[in-house]
Formats: structure tokens, C-alpha cells, sequence
């Protein structure tokens, strides 16, 4: 797996639910967490009250005694806003199947836009905290999201060109549950007994895909400068796709 966490990784995770990817991450590949901050938008008493106090509660302990520092109440598109990441940088930030919490929209298009502006407002506010170190350990967002309707009306590839500055998806891949032994998917909403799946059942058959953003060279920002003096508009998939659109070995 070409994107592979080590332990030199220094990770931000953000949008946690029940804090199963965190777990899993650092008991299957990074087996320590010492430079892991794993985050969520709940406090904890709503986060308990969502996705159940021992499930929470096992997870968060794990991370704890692995020396990861768990925050609860972060919203990843205000990440400036959190004292304990002030002065830190991390080579990997990930933003796992994000979505607007408790929307409440029925209309599809003024939903999308609202997930649009989410992603949009997370790259934003995560860009100052990716890591500028040597080329092989630059600093990369990685969102998964399902890529099936409506998700694949999100356009998050067009949505990272925008930002300021613009962000490159260097690569994608599919997201594989059997990599991540003991992640369980949970909705923004919680856990509904009854109504919710558990393990992974709701995202398995939504082809979700992983989307790694990095910033671009010197060299693609000035090819980008000059496409646009010319007035020429980049096609979508030209420069940022192609290739690097290509599952992972």
C-alpha cells in the first residue's frame, strides 16, 4: 500500500464518532500513539449518548493508554480555533465518510451544496497543519466518502482545485474494510438500534474510495497560472487525475 501510516507518521483525525478508525490505525499499522490527535465534533457525553458509553468508552481508553490525545468538541472546519493543535503539523489528516451533521435537508441539490461547503471549509481550515518536510513525508488529507449518489455529485477533486491555496488529489483508492480490522461505520446521527447496521453494513456497498489531497509543486502551480492567463479552462481529471486515479497495489 503506497499511502502506508508508519509510526513516523504524525496523524490528525477529525469527524470521529465512536473512535474505531483510530483504534484500528494505530493497533494495525501505527502500534503506538504517541504522535496520533484523534478528534471529534461531539462532546463527549454526546458522543457516549450517540454510539453507546462502552463502545466509546473502550475506544477512547485504548488511545489514551497508547498515549494518543483524544479531543472532543473539535470541528474540523475550524481546526485554527483548537488551542491543543496550535503549533503542531501532521503528515497525515484524515476525515473519514464526512457529512453535515443533523441537516436536516430533504431537497437533494441544497444538500449537496451544504457537504460541498463542509469539505470545502475542513480543506481550508486542515491546510496549515500539513507537515512541509521532505518531499517523501509531505503532508496529505485523506477523505473517504462514498462515491455512489449522491456522493459522486460532491465533486471533491474540483471542490480541493478551489481552495486557497488550491490542493491536488495525488492519488485515490478504493476504501477497504478488511484493512481496518475493528472499524465500525457510524453515521453522523448515531447508532439507532433497530435502524442502524453495525459493522460496516452501510457503507459496503457505496463503492466508498479514499482521496488523498497534497499541495502542488512549484512547477504545476505555474502550469496552472499560465492554462489560466491563457483563459484556457482545466478539463476535470486533466493534471490531477489520470493516472494517479489508479487503485493502490
Amino acid at each position: 500500500m503506497s499511502r502506508a501510516y508508519t509510526p513516523d507518521d504524525a496523524v490528525l483525525l477529525v469527524g470521529e464518532g465512536n473512535f474505531s478508525f483510530a483504534r484500528s490505525l494505530i493497533e494495525n499499522y501505527l502500534h503506538t500513539g504517541h504522535q496520533v490527535v484523534a478528534t471529534a465534533f461531539d462532546e463527549e457525553a454526546v458522543a457516549i449518548q450517540k454510539y453507546g458509553e462502552a463502545e466509546v468508552g473502550e475506544n477512547v481508553q485504548y488511545l489514551r493508554d497508547c498515549e494518543a490525545l483524544v479531543l472532543f468538541g473539535v470541528d474540523a472546519t475550524a481546526l485554527g480555533q483548537c488551542k491543543e493543535l496550535r503549533g503542531k503539523s501532521f503528515t497525515r489528516i484524515i476525515f473519514n465518510f464526512p457529512h453535515v451533521v443533523g441537516a436536516g435537508i430533504k431537497d437533494q441539490n441544497r444538500n449537496i451544496r451544504a457537504n460541498q461547503q463542509l469539505i470545502t471549509s475542513f480543506l481550508t481550515s486542515a491546510q496549515p497543519l500539513l507537515s512541509e518536510t521532505e518531499a517523501e513525508k509531505q503532508g496529505e488529507i485523506h477523505i473517504t466518502i462514498k462515491t455512489k449518489a449522491p456522493y459522486d455529485a460532491w465533486r471533491i477533486k474540483a471542490l480541493a482545485r478551489r481552495t486557497e491555496p488550491p490542493l491536488k488529489c495525488a492519488i485515490s483508492f478504493q476504501f477497504d474494510c478488511k484493512r481496518w480490522p475493528g472499524y465500525e461505520h457510524r453515521r453522523t446521527l448515531g447508532f439507532k438500534e433497530g435502524l442502524s447496521h453495525r459493522d460496516n453494513v452501510e457503507i459496503l456497498d457505496k463503492d466508498p474510495r479514499t482521496y488523498v489531497f497534497t499541495r502542488p509543486s512549484e512547477e504545476e502551480e505555474v502550469e496552472e497560472k499560465i492554462d489560466g492567463k491563457r483563459g484556457k479552462k482545466i478539463n476535470e481529471g486533466k493534471a490531477w487525475e489520470g493516472s494517479s486515479d489508479e487503485d493502490e497495489a
